[in-house]
C-alpha cells in the first residue's frame, strides 16, 4: 500500500453513498481517473461477505488509516470503502467528522419503483431516513467545513401530469404514484428544508432514466439485452418478455449523467 494512502490521504476525499451501485461505480471510477480520492459507503446485510468483484472494482485488503474500511481497486485507482447502513446515524457522523469530505454524492437508495410496492417500508427507510442521516451528519460539521452535497432525486416525483405533451420543469406539480416516487419527493422536500433552516450547501436533482454498462437486469434495457443474448446463444426463448411498452421515455447514458453530477457540485445552486 502506498505511503500517501497511509498518511490520511483520505481527508478531503469525495464521499459517495451507494458507491458500489450502478451509478456509484461509474462516478467513483470517473473521480479516480481525475486523480481525486474517493471514499465509498454502502449497506451490507450483517454477516454478509463483501463482494469480491463489482463492475470494474475488485476487493483488496483492509484500508490503512480509516477504521472499518477496505480497499476496492480498479484500473483508475483505489477507493476506500466502508460498509455501513445509512439508516443508522452514528457511524456516518463519525466518518464525516474524520474525513471532512470535499464533496458528497448521495446516491444510496432503494431505486426501483416496481420493487417499492412490495417493499414500501424498506424504501421509505432507505430513501428518507438515509437522507435525513446524511443531512444531520452534514449539519454537525463546522459551518466552514460543510461540503457541497448532491442529493439524487427522480423523475418519479412528478408522476402523471394533466397535459403529458408539456415538457416538465422544476415547477411542475409533484404527483408520485409509487412508494419510491413518494420517498424521493419527501427526500427533495427534506433537503430543501435543511437548506432553508441550516443553510446547508445541498443541491437536488430529479434525474430521468439512464442506463449503461453494468446496469442491473431488474431494469428494462439490461433485461432486454440479457434475454436477447440468451436467445442468440440458444440458452433462452426467442420471444423477449417485456412490460408495458406504451410509455415514451428519453434515456440518458450513465456516463453523461455522472458528468452532470460532477458539474453540479461545482456550479449548482443549493436548494
Amino acid at each position: 500500500m502506498s505511503t500517501s494512502r497511509d498518511k490520511r490521504a483520505y481527508r478531503a476525499a469525495s464521499l459517495i453513498t451507494g458507491a458500489l451501485g450502478f451509478v456509484g461505480r461509474h462516478l467513483s471510477r470517473s473521480l479516480l481517473l481525475a486523480g481525486l480520492p474517493v471514499i465509498g459507503v454502502g449497506k451490507h446485510v450483517g454477516g454478509q461477505k463483501l463482494p469480491q468483484q463489482v463492475g470494474p472494482f475488485r476487493l483488496g485488503g483492509k484500508a490503512a488509516g480509516l477504521p472499518g474500511a477496505v480497499d476496492y481497486v480498479c484500473d483508475a485507482g483505489t477507493m476506500w470503502y466502508v460498509p455501513l447502513a445509512l439508516e443508522e446515524p452514528g457511524p456516518l457522523v463519525g466518518i464525516m467528522a474524520q474525513v471532512e469530505p470535499a464533496s458528497i454524492y448521495h446516491l444510496a437508495a432503494q431505486s426501483s419503483a416496481a420493487a417499492s410496492f412490495g417493499e414500501p417500508r424498506e424504501t421509505l427507510a432507505s430513501n428518507v431516513f438515509g437522507t435525513l442521516n446524511v443531512l444531520e451528519a452534514l449539519r454537525r460539521l463546522p459551518a466552514g467545513k460543510r461540503p457541497v452535497t448532491l442529493a439524487i432525486g427522480s423523475c418519479e416525483e412528478y408522476g402523471p401530469q394533466a397535459d403529458p405533451a408539456v415538457l416538465l420543469t422544476e415547477e411542475a406539480p409533484l404527483n408520485p404514484i409509487s412508494p419510491y416516487g413518494v420517498s424521493k419527493a419527501a427526500q427533495t422536500l427534506l433537503c430543501r428544508q435543511y437548506v432553508r433552516s441550516y443553510d446547508l450547501p445541498v443541491i437536488m436533482t430529479r434525474s430521468f432514466s439512464h442506463t449503461g454498462p453494468g446496469h442491473d437486469a431488474r431494469f428494462a434495457f439490461p433485461s432486454f439485452a440479457r434475454q436477447i443474448a440468451a436467445a442468440e446463444a440458444g440458452q433462452g426463448p426467442a420471444e423477449i418478455l417485456t412490460g408495458d411498452l406504451s410509455a415514451v421515455r428519453d434515456f440518458l447514458d450513465v456516463r453523461d449523467v455522472i458528468c452532470a453530477y460532477r458539474q453540479l457540485t461545482k456550479e449548482g445552486v443549493p436548494g
